[in-house]
């Protein structure tokens, strides 16, 4: 299957290859291809980083990490960019990235054989089965009875044809073994799934919630963590609205901001509130600015 993305970009899964129009095609890492495509499959979602760690590696019995992560999403993000695609995948701070294509589109590629394929594995497997039986003697070799040599032709046409059969016990064996490993896999995968879509759901607790609050201007305003989904939407629009006020922050550009808020304590017992607000703005080269605000109550 081939994706086409925003009209322009070309992604083969199966071969790991990203090209367009103007770029001849680009061989990609098989990690950056699966984040491509676990990305395809949530276009304009917030995906975190535990649960892309779940599909890509440990849905494979791999042991995945951040650093593996961040390498792997920033090759892609440079091969893409080579393509024309450089606002596709933008990073959310502390949570994870999200993939914003316009469009997506699917092709279906069939692998064709040539008739010259065909016509070789028919005429080799005949060649192969077919035999000429021939009645060879060694020197010292005497065949008085011809009912006896018939006899060992016959035995030798049926000991290859058991040889060949796919009945014959060593070729079941094997076929058992292989059914046996895939039934293994398959209940490991199942397993996973079961943990990523059952218990998976509970992402959204304590620091893996997004929620969209307000629009200021062409802001997307967005709080992260459910400490702060705690705290009434009217005060949260409030803060967040001061901290771009007070900072002349532009929003007649499209952006995302995230704000959040936490509460802790220090060493001598004090409480301190900290809310952190990033900028993100919709720009060729993407980045965040990031703004703090913290409050300390003895």
């Amino acid at each position: 299957m081939i994706y086409v993305i925003n009209n322009r970009i070309y992604f083969n899964y199966t071969e790991n290859r990203v090209w367009s129009d103007e770029v001849n095609q680009i061989i990609i890492p098989r990690f950056s291809s699966e984040i491509l495509a676990l990305f395809l499959a949530n276009n304009d979602k917030a995906l975190s980083r535990d649960f892309m760690l779940t599909e890509v590696w440990e849905a494979r019995a791999l042991n995945g990490s951040n650093n593996n992560l961040n390498n792997y999403v920033s090759i892609l993000r440079r091969k893409l960019s080579l393509l024309g695609g450089d606002n596709l995948i933008i990073t959310i701070p502390k949570y994870g990235f999200s993939f914003t294509a316009d469009s997506i589109e699917k092709i279906a590629c069939e692998t064709l054989q040539s008739d010259d394929a065909v016509k070789q594995y028919e005429t080799g497997s005949n060649e192969d089965v077919t035999t000429n039986h021939e009645d060879v003697h060694l020197p010292n070799d005497e065949v008085s009875d011809p009912e006896k040599a018939k006899e060992s032709t016959v035995v030798a046409e049926h000991s290859a044809s058991v040889r060949y059969s796919i009945f014959h016990p060593v070729f079941l064996k094997i076929t058992l073994i292989k059914m046996l490993i895939v039934i293994f896999i398959a209940i490991i995968i199942s397993l996973i799934l079961f943990r990523v879509f059952c218990i998976g759901f509970h992402l959204t607790s304590n620091d893996f919630a997004v929620t969209k609050i307000k629009d200021f201007g062409l802001c997307q305003a967005f709080v992260i963590n459910e400490n702060t989904l705690a705290t009434r939407r009217e005060d949260l629009i409030a803060a967040a609205e001061r901290i771009i006020t007070e900072n002349n922050i532009n929003c007649s550009q499209y952006a995302k901001i995230y704000y959040s808020k936490t509460r802790k304590r220090d060493i001598a017992g004090g409480r301190v509130r900290q809310d952190t607000l990033s900028y993100c703005p919709d720009a060729p080269h993407y980045y965040c600015e990031n703004f703090y605000y913290s409050e300390h109550k003895i």
